[in-house]
């Protein structure tokens, strides 16, 4: 995870800049110029991610040295020196894409020149370098940090929290072997599965998500993460020569030529990159009409749209962005398009796609702990007084292992970007709320049915009378409710839940636990390893800290066999992966195999 208090501007000078320093600096740039050399930072830090052999920290150091030395003229270079001292260069960042994005969008605004020499001079770069340097100190407005220093500690916490989520999300996007499994096995695998199809029809009037894909844009979903797997692997080779040397070409797609020898037909190839980009006129209208209530809202034109059309060419604008579009931009890609009607249909689909792969993931697996799970366990009978409810559902999944008991509600809906992006914390805990809290007060009423005092109900096929122990978890989707904080207010909310509830005595019932769904696939399959106890880890973190402030990934990355495992479904989701991107982008190399 990318965080960390950044290096500001007025720290290095001693000058507390505003924007119309940024203005001065930028209005004499072509804005072409400028929007690839933001494009070329940008893609520097995405790719660390990437790097072999070296820590991840080591690798975002790499990426801060080459920045500071390649964007800094002489001057802003030995004050930097200066004023850093010995600090270590992935702690206190120079350089990061929230404040590169930023700069992106004044540059669209104030950017006149016109230049249409070849060569990026090294002015040009020393301006941009120092713009950046610049809006580190305007990223947060004065008004916006005055609930950080107001109000009962609660109150600071949960304003805190609003503020670092955005920042959060645009400097730590999805890992792309995660999102790309992911959206195989969603958008293929289960798509293909009859009974898992025949269900989101019937629940949500006949809501057919691969034909509505086609129709609203013109090319199959399957295409889609084919050719933006292409893409993204093309321009991940940006510093494919282990970072000494940078290919300058990898940083665009010329779709005249970019298709080369693959079978990737050009049409299908200009929908794809129609769908994720904007060009340079179009992005900086979007700038001027847009209502930009925090420096945090103006990225999302580049969430919506990570590549920049500039002449005939495309640009890689946020590497991370254009990764994230391999999984979670099919569903927005639909949503822009629905009406409103047919956005709640397509959310009501998706979160049963959702629910339909995490337990796809965990199923079937040969656990070295005894540990059983059960997807979608149902109630033995009726609610007292009601004449329906026998066969209900009454968790996502439930595993258990011994006396312990797993409670799994999964919720695979996004968070409206206005309430990610905008730090106002009454937005953001209403839509916190309404998508992802509500499974606390569905894990509280039907723990409280199952091990209350005077039990309610029992599940079908499942002992729990032998129990002592519930430990409820959320499983999430959304990359923003990794940030610190969101998990923290959930446990909020589930104790709130079960403040009434009367248990049967020996039961005890642990906090809700916050699991991304990236943290769980893996958990899934380090369970499978000698090493790594899936219970042990979350009761362990549960322990020590009871509230939910510490980082869950880095709890987990400190026990021993997390992530060590490799999943035994690697075979079939390679299989996939032959049939989905090999088979339509490179048949000769499919039929090789």
């Amino acid at each position: 995870m990318v965080g960390g208090p950044f290096v500001t501007y007025s720290e290095v000078t001693g000058v507390t800049p505003t924007e119309a320093d940024i203005e001065r600096l930028l209005q004499p740039l072509d804005p072409r110029k400028a929007l690839f050399l933001l494009s070329r930072m940008n893609m520097h830090f995405r790719l660390v991610r990437s790097s072999e052999g070296i820590t991840f920290e080591q690798a975002i150091a790499n990426a801060q040295v080459f920045l500071f030395q390649a964007f800094t003229d002489e001057g802003l270079f030995e004050q930097i020196k200066i004023a850093l001292g010995n600090a270590n260069a992935h702690e206190r960042v120079l350089f990061h894409p929230l404040q590169i994005l930023n700069v992106m969008c004044l540059a669209l605004k104030y950017c006149k020149g016109t230049d249409d020499a070849k060569n990026v001079t090294d002015e040009m770069r020393n301006a941009v370098g120092r713009c950046c340097l610049m809006m580190n100190d305007l990223l947060t407005k004065e008004d916006e940090t005055l609930g950080l220093s107001q109000g009962s500690d609660n109150f600071r916490t949960a304003q805190a929290m609003a503020h670092l989520l955005p920042v959060f999300e645009v400097n730590n996007p999805g890992d792309m072997i995660h999102l790309l499994n992911r959206s195989l096995v969603m958008f293929n695998l289960l798509m293909s599965d009859t009974p898992t199809k025949n269900e989101i029809l019937s629940r949500t009037g006949n809501y057919d998500f691969p034909r509505r894909f086609l129709e609203l844009t013109g090319v199959e979903l399957g295409r889609w993460i084919a050719i933006l797997f292409c893409c993204i692997a093309f321009h991940s080779q940006y510093d494919a020569n282990d970072g000494e040397q940078y290919d300058h070409k990898y940083l665009w797609i010329d779709p005249r030529a970019w298709v080369g020898a693959s079978q990737i037909s050009e049409n299908d190839l200009r929908i794809v990159l129609g769908l994720t980009s904007k060009s340079i006129d179009e992005l900086a209208s979007a700038v001027e009409d847009a209502s930009l209530v925090s420096r945090s809202a103006n990225i999302k034109l580049f969430k919506f749209h990570p590549l920049l059309k500039i002449g005939d060419l495309f640009v890689c604008a946020d590497y991370g962005f254009l990764v994230e579009k391999l999984f979670a931009g099919a569903y927005w890609a639909l949503h822009n398009c629905e009406d409103d009607k047919g956005r709640k249909r397509l959310s009501s689909a998706w979160g049963i796609l959702f629910e339909r792969y995490v337990n796809w993931w965990a199923q079937g697996r040969n656990f070295q702990a005894p540990m059983i799970y059960h997807p979608f366990p149902v109630w033995n009978r009726s609610p007292a007084g009601k004449s329906k409810g026998a066969g209900e559902e009454a968790f996502d999944a439930v595993i258990l292992q011994e006396t312990k008991f797993m409670a799994l509600e999964y919720k695979g809906g996004f968070l409206a970007l206005d309430a990610k992006y905008s730090k106002n914390l009454r937005l953001l805990l209403r839509d916190l709320n309404r998508k992802i809290a509500k499974g606390c007060k569905q894990l509280a009423k039907n723990i409280e049915e199952l091990f209350g005092i005077v039990p309610g109900r029992n599940l079908q096929n499942i002992p729990t009378q032998h129990v002592t122990r519930v430990i409820p978890v959320i499983v999430v989707q959304d990359q923003s409710l990794r940030s610190w904080g969101v998990d923290w207010w959930i446990r909020r909310q589930f104790r709130r839940a079960m403040r009434r509830a009367v248990l049967r005595p020996g039961v005890t019932v642990e906090p809700v636990t916050l699991v991304h769904i990236n943290e769980f696939e893996t958990m899934i399959d380090s369970a499978e390893g000698l090493d790594f106890g899936l219970f042990e880890a979350i009761q362990l973190r549960n322990f020590r800290d009871q509230d939910g402030m510490s980082d869950l990934t880095d709890v987990l990355l400190k026990r021993k066999g997390y992530g060590t495992q490799h999943s035994t479904r690697r075979k079939e989701l390679e299989a996939e992966f032959d049939r989905c991107v090999l088979k339509y982008a490179f048949p000769g190399e499919y039929k090789s195999k």
